[in-house]
């Protein structure tokens, strides 16, 4: 087998890697980004803050009970299309 053979299975993969990429791997990296940013949304200037956008959340009460919200959400309806999808 030759090394064109070898390797040709892989150029097949390369456009779904690409576009898997771009589709996920980007907008993660540029979330865990501006999380560290204080961001201008009108003129799209960034300044670096470090954490204290973190605890700016986690001293919100308004997190927690999003948070409460959002696993009652889950847990409902996860149940509720388990329950359904068995039936």
């Amino acid at each position: 087998m030759s090394i064109k053979e070898r390797y040709s299975k892989y150029l097949y993969v390369l456009p779904t890697l690409f576009i898997l990429f771009f589709l996920t791997g980007y907008p993660i990296a540029y979330i865990i980004f501006t999380t560290f940013q204080r961001v201008n949304i009108y003129s799209f200037e960034y300044r670096f803050i470090g954490l204290k956008n973190l605890f700016s959340v986690l001293s919100s009460r308004d997190f927690y009970i999003t948070l409460e919200n959002t696993l009652c959400w889950t847990a409902v309806t996860t149940t509720g299309a388990l329950i359904l999808g068995l039936v």
